[in-house]
């Protein structure tokens, strides 16, 4: 074991008895403590402490050394150690009929930790005991106190020729002492710290109220061998713009979650998210963003896990089909343009019945051409983006007009030049009436009549017409 100490003299006083008593097992909120550690005793015993005594009754606590034992507030101690302060008061409170063992067990989460040693000044004052059998002793365990190496650390608290007082600075390599009893630690590490006063049988029996010691300046410290490691972020997908949801979920990391974190510029400008659990829930985006968690490790540096893209598809947009047409039944033919549309098309429709029933064209392009349509008919496109619903285009109307029939004109007539006249009745016919004609040559010229009526007169006329 690696032990090294440093002595002062301090002036030997009468002490005032404290009638104090633990029970055998301290009853407070047991915590354990992560490295580094340090105690300076000014609220009482850290709740990584708990206390136990094995024979007479016997007091471990936080004493002020100056006002209780002035004569350890006039010096310092070697390697700075400041004394006069608050430290940790180990003492009988009845008189010695055999060995008395006072024990401070302290409770550290150790796991990852190398070079580890606890460093301390402590003193023991006893009048009218000159021996040297006073000691120290450190046993270590790493199951929480269950069960505790055989071959403990033993620092004599009496490093010279017995003097009262005598101050020790001492750093105890708490490594070597886990090596010598084959413990590897863990977050459940006990160091027990016990006090063995001498009872009767030896040169000088202590009695009540002449025999004590104390601790200050307490620490522990290592080099905590950690490993943050950020793991992987599972799974990416695509969505729907404004209607989406899902679980992301954090693994293969090593440390505790900080926090997670979003971005939509590929993390120029991360947004922070308050969660440091393992999963995060994503709702409605309407952009396509990137998340990861931040992982920490003890005193590590964090570091990000692998990213995970939530790629979003814009809401599907049907967009506008142009022209609308009026065009001649049987005798037609144009293309129909699709503008305007967010997405991709992924067939053309057509009705007859405005949409009540349809037919689906297969055509993924965005113009549909029509031709020699017999019907009024519209037509629109079918247009989706992703993983959004379909959406249809505004649907634009080729209105059919049927075929020109020119019908019949009533009645051919004999008459006689000069003196005549009648009404001709046109009938049969499909369409407006634009204009008459009439000719005397067979329609190798033909003169235009202004009349839009299905009737048109003939009077006194002198030359066979049509």
């Amino acid at each position: 074991m690696n032990i090294r100490g440093t002595l002062i003299t301090a002036t030997t006083n009468a002490i005032s008895l404290l009638l104090l008593l633990v029970s055998f097992t301290s009853l407070k909120a047991q915590t354990y403590s992560t490295l580094p550690f340090s105690d300076n005793f000014n609220a009482g015993l850290n709740t990584s402490w708990t206390t136990s005594y094995t024979n007479v009754a016997g007091v471990i606590e936080s004493r002020n050394e100056a006002g209780a034992w002035p004569q350890f507030g006039t010096t310092t101690g070697p390697g700075g150690v400041a004394t006069g302060g608050n430290g940790m008061a180990i003492y009988n409170t009845a008189d010695l009929g055999a060995d008395n063992t006072l024990s401070a067990m302290l409770h550290l989460n150790m796991t990852g930790a190398t070079g580890a040693s606890v460093s301390f000044a402590i003193v023991d004052w006893g009048t009218g005991y000159g021996g040297s059998l006073d000691q120290l002793r450190i046993y270590i365990s790493t199951d929480g106190g269950g069960s505790y190496g055989a071959t403990p650390t033993t620092v004599n608290l009496h490093l010279v020729p017995y003097t009262d007082g005598f101050w020790n600075n001492v750093t105890v390599d708490i490594d070597a002492l886990a090596a010598a009893n084959a413990k590897t630690y863990s977050a459940t590490t006990v160091l027990k710290f016990s006090f063995n006063l001498k009872g009767s049988g030896n040169t000088a029996s202590p009695k009540l109220g002449n025999q004590f010691i104390y601790m200050e300046g307490f620490s522990a410290a290592a080099v905590v061998a950690c490993n943050s490691v950020g793991g992987t972020v599972s799974s990416g997908a695509t969505v729907c713009s404004g209607s989406n949801t899902g679980n992301l979920t954090l693994a293969g990391h090593n440390g505790s979650i900080v926090k997670w974190q979003s971005s939509t510029d590929n993390w120029v400008t991360p947004v922070d998210i308050a969660n440091v659990t393992t999963s995060l829930t994503y709702t409605n985006i309407v952009a396509t963003t990137k998340y990861r968690a931040v992982v920490k490790d003890a005193t590590c540096a964090a570091v990000n896990s692998a990213d995970v893209t939530i790629t979003v598809d814009p809401v599907s947009v049907g967009g506008t089909v142009t022209a609308d047409a009026t065009v001649c039944s049987g005798s037609n033919g144009a293309t129909l343009n699709l503008a305007g549309q967010t997405g991709s098309v992924t067939s053309w429709e057509y009705s007859t019945d405005n949409f009540v029933t349809k037919t689906t064209i297969a055509n993924v392009t965005t113009s549909q051409a029509y031709l020699n349509l017999s019907t009024s008919t519209k037509y629109r496109a079918v247009v989706k983006s992703g993983t959004c619903a379909a959406a249809n285009s505004a649907a634009t109307t080729i209105t059919v007009d049927p075929a020109t029939v020119a019908g019949s004109v009533t009645a051919d007539a004999t008459v006689c030049s000069g003196s005549n006249g009648a009404t001709l009745t046109l009938a049969g016919h499909t369409g407006s009436i634009t204009s008459w004609e009439s000719s005397t040559d067979n329609f190798v010229t033909k003169t235009t009549i202004a009349n839009v009526t299905t009737t048109q007169a003939y009077l006194n006329i002198t030359t066979t017409t049509k």
